[in-house]
C-alpha cells in the first residue's frame, strides 16, 4: 500500500531476461520480450534492470522500433525511452558478449556489480568488477517533472498493463 502512494519522478522495472540482449545465444529468448518494450515507453520507464546474459551490459536509451534516442554514452537528460542495464555478471561465469547496434557499454570479461545512486531529478549509475574498480559510469537527469499525480498514474497503468499482458503466460505472480 505505501509503495503504491509513493510519490516518485523515477521508474524502474526489474525483468530476470532484457529484450535486448548482449549474448547471440539469448536472441530468440529476448525477441520473445519485445512486446513488452511499447508499454515501457507508453508509462514512460527510465530504467529495466534484467540479468540472465552472464555479463555486463548497458543499451543507449532505444524506443519500441529500435531507434537509438542517443548516441552520448555519459549523460542522458530528460529521456522519452529506457536505457536498458543487463547486470547478470556476478554469476556463475562469464559469457562471451555481442556489441549490438544498441550497445552503448558491454565488459564480458570480469565479474561485476552496479550501484545506483538517485537524488531528485538525477541518477547516477556506476558498474565496477570484482575488485571494486569502475568501469562504467553514467548520469541521467529529468529537467521537465511530469508531476507526482502523472507520474502516480502512470506507475498504476504500467502495473495493470504488465499483469495483464503476463496472464497470457504460464507465469505465477509472488506477491
Amino acid at each position: 500500500e505505501k509503495a503504491k502512494n509513493y510519490e516518485n519522478e523515477w521508474t524502474f522495472v526489474c525483468l530476470h531476461k532484457s529484450p535486448y540482449t548482449m549474448e547471440e545465444g539469448h536472441k530468440k529468448e529476448s525477441d520473445n520480450l519485445k512486446f513488452l518494450i511499447p508499454i515501457f515507453d507508453k508509462y514512460g520507464v527510465d530504467i529495466v534492470f534484467s540479468g540472465h546474459d552472464h555479463l555486463y551490459g548497458r543499451t543507449y536509451p532505444i524506443d519500441s522500433e529500435g531507434n537509438i534516442e542517443s548516441f552520448n554514452k555519459t549523460f542522458y537528460g530528460d529521456l522519452k525511452h529506457p536505457i536498458y542495464i543487463i547486470t547478470g555478471g556476478g554469476g556463475q561465469y562469464i559469457r562471451n558478449g555481442t556489441v549490438m547496434y544498441y550497445t552503448a557499454f558491454l565488459n564480458d570479461r570480469e565479474y561485476s556489480f552496479v550501484k545506483v545512486v538517485v537524488e531528485d531529478n538525477a541518477l547516477y549509475l556506476e558498474a565496477f568488477n570484482h575488485k571494486n574498480e569502475k568501469f562504467d559510469e553514467f548520469l541521467l537527469k529529468k529537467y521537465s517533472s511530469w508531476g507526482f499525480i502523472f507520474r502516480r498514474y502512470l506507475q498504476e497503468a504500467l502495473e495493470k498493463e504488465l499483469i495483464n499482458k503476463f496472464k497470457n503466460y504460464n507465469f505465477v505472480r509472488a506477491i
